[in-house]
């Protein structure tokens, strides 16, 4: 069992890199890195050794050694995001109209085919890509480069309940939830239609998912699978959110004000991690070392 948990928390100013041993219950200080400029987007795996894959002004970097020394990747377009793949140490890149992949946690890459925009969101579903870009969702091939149109506009966040295989959508219109892979949908009643990010946390079995939306104003959630929401008492505007990759139930949020959040309860309480506040937070990844 991982006794290390690491919190890779992207700014608008660099990386800041929370560390909670096992035997405490508070977290350590940040360390801070890559300042300078917005990094967009991170991934990271426990090692070792631990290698951290990072986007910063266009430019893919990889680190072996938990972010202390980093060097470029080089491609032909800049990069804009990161994401998880089908497996523990594969990693899909964004470029500007592209996509790389890595089965390797990001040591070697290969160019995909072209995308129909940028991508702001990729997530798998058994066999099956949904990709955000440009406000729109589509579902494809990122291999081939095939993608079809499921929802046109207003997109911003999307997941999916990994006991059922629903997805769920944060758009202009609030959450929208599809029962038949994306080909129709319907927004939940009372449910925020200013949602940044998303998260699905997965029931008990028989029991709904509870559904966790960084809003323009804190958390909102759902612990019934969008039958009824509440606001949490998290400040300001919530801007990325993250899962802890073993304790499921343990979630995270980062907001525009430079605080990160804890809950152990499936969003239903927070604590706040930093004493100190960050620049501006962007997107979270979690790591169990």
């Amino acid at each position: 069992m991982a006794n290390v948990t690491t919190i890779y928390a992207c700014t608008e100013d660099g990386l800041a890199i929370f560390n909670k041993p096992g035997t405490l219950n508070e977290w350590l200080p940040p360390r801070r890195v890559l300042g300078g400029m917005p990094v967009l987007s991170v991934w990271a795996e426990a090692g070792p050794p631990v290698r951290v894959v990072a986007v910063q002004d266009g430019n893919l970097l990889v680190s072996e050694n938990g972010g202390r020394a980093w060097e470029k990747v080089g491609t032909e377009q800049p990069a804009v995001a990161l994401f998880p793949g089908e497996t523990e140490r594969k990693i899909y890149a964004a470029l500007d109209s592209g996509l790389l992949s890595s089965d390797d946690g990001g040591s070697s890459w290969k160019v995909l085919a072209s995308l129909p925009s940028p991508a702001t969101g990729l997530i798998t579903v058994g066999s099956v890509f949904y990709l955000t870009a440009n406000d729109t969702l589509y579902s494809g091939e990122p291999e081939k480069g095939t993608w079809r149109i499921l929802v046109d506009g207003g997109v911003k966040a999307v997941s999916h309940d990994e006991g059922t295989g629903k997805l769920y959508a944060a758009t202009s219109e609030g959450i929208t939830e599809s029962k038949d892979a994306g080909e129709t949908w319907t927004t939940l009643p009372g449910s925020p239609a200013d949602g940044a990010a998303l998260l699905v946390v997965p029931g008990a079995a028989g029991k709904p998912p509870a559904l966790v939306v960084g809003s323009s104003n804190g958390v909102v959630v759902s612990p019934d699978g969008g039958e009824s929401w509440q606001p949490k008492d998290v400040r300001g505007r919530v801007t990325a959110l993250a899962r802890d990759p073993e304790r499921r139930d343990r979630l995270y949020a980062g907001t525009g004000d430079g605080y990160i959040f804890e809950s152990g309860n499936r969003g239903q309480a927070w604590t706040q991690v930093n004493a100190v506040l960050l620049p501006p937070v962007i997107s979270l990844f979690l790591v169990r070392i």
